[in-house]
């Protein structure tokens, strides 16, 4: 499966696989990434004498200013073993990788309930209601504690889609809610204790 997608950013990302394309949307909307790119390289190692190139899946530059550069296998792969053998030795040879963090990812870091998150958060970025999004994290900041969507949109008196809200807010990092869990009206959310 080939195709692309737009980060929030506005950049075009290329993928090769369901597995690249929900790992790309799950970073994309995880609130660390400054910029993204795909198909980075070509980078070298050598083996046996013999030069060769390697691209990486995803590239994207955190907040702090720090490149990851991201290699994307099912982790069922045979060749997920060799790929990680192949990125250890592009780090060794290929001096532009020193300063640089390397990831390699698999299904496991893509769960469904992941991907889901990450949809509703794209969703809610196009349709950006700043009003309704303060009007919700104050009705949840009064609470002192869990709410759920749906009952922190009542309070806040908001006509908004709730989740979208939620969806923001959280990429943002101004919510919290338990691991694992889908966005919908009924999981429960809390202001996160920012200081």
């Amino acid at each position: 499966m080939t195709g692309s997608l737009s980060t929030l950013r506005c950049e075009e990302i290329t993928y090769d696989s369901r597995c690249e394309a929900a790992s790309a949307l799950v970073l994309d909307t995880a609130g660390i990434v400054a910029r993204m790119g795909s198909q980075a390289g070509p980078y070298h190692w050598f083996e046996n004498g013999v030069r060769h190139e390697h691209y990486f899946d995803l590239v994207y530059q955190r907040f702090d200013g720090v490149m990851v550069f991201v290699a994307v296998r099912p982790r069922a792969s045979s060749q997920y073993e060799r790929l990680r053998s192949i990125v250890r030795l592009v780090r060794a040879h290929d001096p532009r990788l020193r300063d640089c963090e390397i990831q390699m990812l698999d299904r496991r870091h893509c769960p469904p309930w992941r991907v889901q998150r990450a949809l509703v958060i794209r969703s809610a970025w196009d349709e950006a209601d700043r009003a309704a999004d303060r009007a919700f994290l104050e009705a949840l900041r009064g609470r002192r504690g869990a709410m759920r969507i749906d009952e922190a949109a009542h309070a806040a008196g908001i006509d908004a889609e709730p989740t979208l809200c939620a969806g923001r807010l959280l990429m943002l990092g101004h919510l919290e809610l338990e691991p694992e869990t889908l966005l919908v009206d009924g999981t429960l959310v809390r202001a996160a204790n920012r200081r």
